[in-house]
């Protein structure tokens, strides 16, 4: 596989699949147990530079319905650039709430999406997410385990972990670890700026093997809420 197919892959297994990310949020790779608030859409939009001139911009609005208050439903529009290889990726995905950790002390949730690849006319990717959401204190630890399929690459499995830091009111630094069937082993840390309000986020993020195989990465995007 490409590196620039593997970013797009992952994108779905990531962002639901982040490829709508949720509640967790932006280019996270590890998902929380949390749905947007009932009533509230946002939009969620980055751009990740790579070693080898890998390039990936994603652009993933969501929403939970006030009627359905612990289901969120996204989509996404996925691009991809490396030497050789380019995609396109227009996606759904959907996530459900099955406990909610701010009233029983930790969370779970199941979630899981769909990718097609415009270019190739084609199914790209799926995945189907379990994740699990423990508060302590000021830190909140997400649990990821998924099952991933990529035309690429076949059935895979992919487990993960990450800690969220909540520095100040409006500062929060995480910090997150993955690993799938194939490939290598990979992390990313990571600054959200919450200006006052919270009706956006500003997110800035450092990465080795994101995708399995590409060293390198940085990103930096933006969540609007609505």
């Amino acid at each position: 596989m490409g590196r620039g197919a593997g970013l797009a892959g992952l994108a779905l297994a990531i962002f639901g699949g982040a490829a709508p990310a949720f509640a967790s949020g932006g280019a996270r790779v590890i998902d929380d147990s949390a749905v947007e608030t009932p009533g509230i859409c946002h939009v969620e939009t980055w751009l990740t530079g790579s070693t080898g001139s890998n390039r990936l911009f994603q652009f993933a609005p969501a929403c939970t319905p006030r009627a359905l208050p612990t289901l969120e439903l996204g989509g996404s529009f996925t691009r991809t650039w490396a030497p050789g290889t380019d995609d396109t990726l227009v996606a759904a995905a959907a996530k459900l709430n099955l406990r909610d950790e701010t009233t029983r002390g930790w969370g779970v949730a199941v979630s899981g999406g769909i990718a097609y690849s415009a270019d190739r006319s084609e199914i790209d990717s799926a995945n189907i997410n379990l994740p699990v959401t423990i508060p302590v204190g000021r830190v909140r630890f997400n649990l990821n385990a998924s099952w991933l399929w990529s035309r690429a690459e076949g059935h895979a499995a992919f487990i993960g972990a990450q800690a969220d830091w909540t520095l100040r009111p409006d500062l929060n630094l995480f910090a997150e670890a993955f690993a799938r069937d194939t490939g290598r082993a990979g992390g990313q840390i990571g600054l959200r700026w919450t200006p006052g309000g919270g009706k956006i986020d500003f997110d800035l993020i450092a990465g080795r093997y994101v995708d399995g195989v590409t060293p390198t990465s940085l990103t930096a995007g933006a969540i609007l809420r609505f």
